[in-house]
């Protein structure tokens, strides 16, 4: 991992750690949930993940597909992103904006995984299970949707990248510092791969990512373990299995050879800014507590007033 990306976006992919995103996420802390923990795997291959919180009668409901950014075709930058953008379009069974109008969610796009989220009261927990698996297979992918969510993504990028003057130098130093990698690509894509990309390209991916063999499920609240699972039984459950390709985590990134140096003059900035990044293992690649080590490091480092 480098300083300019995430240190635990490797890591999610990896069972181990969902626990501890999904406490993270309610604010519990992972001493207090472990032991809480339980998992299943439903016949169609979907994982759940049970935490129970009897705290305050709420739910988070989280489903994570094991696909991201760096699972993106060449010359197809930003697809998993877009595809998160459609996926609060139509369904056969909801009409677009509808169920953003049901339930308050949230999404994000890493370069590892596609996350999806709600938090609702516990009595709603069935509703939302329902609709994240009508979403799973019946999304709807009308010229119209796709063209307006194209649009909209392009903006997003305007706002958050082009608007931007350090973001767009973070973009410069990502593609610089993993050359030849998937992290070398932006999340949102590059701006004419957005432009060019279809309802076609994102069916297909949608088709070969988002089946129930390729998420994972976590329940974190005021539910019974064994309540959750009779309710995905009746909702992602009778959903079909699909064969996905296979995913792992992308290529090791080669070592640099030589330090790198990116500048980016921009007349919108007043004051010069400074910054620097280094390529140190990562969860997948480091051995013993080295990455933890590094993310202590980092903290003690670069955070904090001190």
């Amino acid at each position: 991992m480098s300083g300019v990306r995430c240190p635990l976006a490797g890591l999610l992919r990896r069972w181990a750690w969902l626990g501890v995103a999904a406490m993270t996420i309610m604010g519990t802390s992972a001493s207090a949930a472990d032991s809480r923990a339980r998992s299943f795997t439903l016949d169609n291959g979907l994982e759940l993940v049970v935490i129970e919180d009897r705290r305050a009668p709420v739910v988070t409901h989280m489903i994570w597909y094991r696909v991201g950014a760096a699972d993106d075709p060449a010359g197809k930058s930003g697809l998993a992103h877009f595809l998160e953008h459609l996926m609060f379009k139509s369904t056969g069974r909801l009409a677009p904006g509808e169920l953003s109008r049901l339930v308050s969610g949230l999404a994000l796009t890493s370069h590892d995984y596609t996350l999806y989220y709600q938090r609702v009261a516990s009595d709603h927990l069935a509703t939302v299970m329902a609709l994240e698996a009508d979403r799973m297979v019946n999304l709807r992918f009308t010229a119209e949707e796709v063209a307006t969510e194209r649009d909209v993504v392009i903006e997003e990028r305007r706002q958050r990248i082009e608007s931007s003057p350090l973001n767009a130098l973070s973009e410069d130093i990502n593609a610089a510092l993993y050359r030849g990698h998937p992290y070398a690509v932006p999340v949102l894509g590059w701006p004419p791969e957005i432009l060019s990309m279809t309802g076609s390209d994102a069916r297909q991916f949608y088709e070969r990512y988002y089946t129930p063999n390729n998420a994972i499920v976590v329940v974190v609240g005021d539910v019974d373990a064994e309540q959750a699972l009779e309710l995905a039984r009746a909702s992602y459950g009778q959903l079909p299995r699909r064969a996905t390709a296979a995913l792992g985590m992308p290529a090791r990134v080669s070592d640099l050879e030589q330090a790198q140096r990116v500048m980016r003059a921009d007349a919108r900035v007043s004051a010069p800014t400074f910054y620097r990044a280094y390529s140190v293992p990562g969860a997948a690649a480091a051995s013993g507590h080295e990455a933890e080590t590094l993310e202590v490091l980092t903290r003690i480092l670069a955070q904090g007033e001190t």
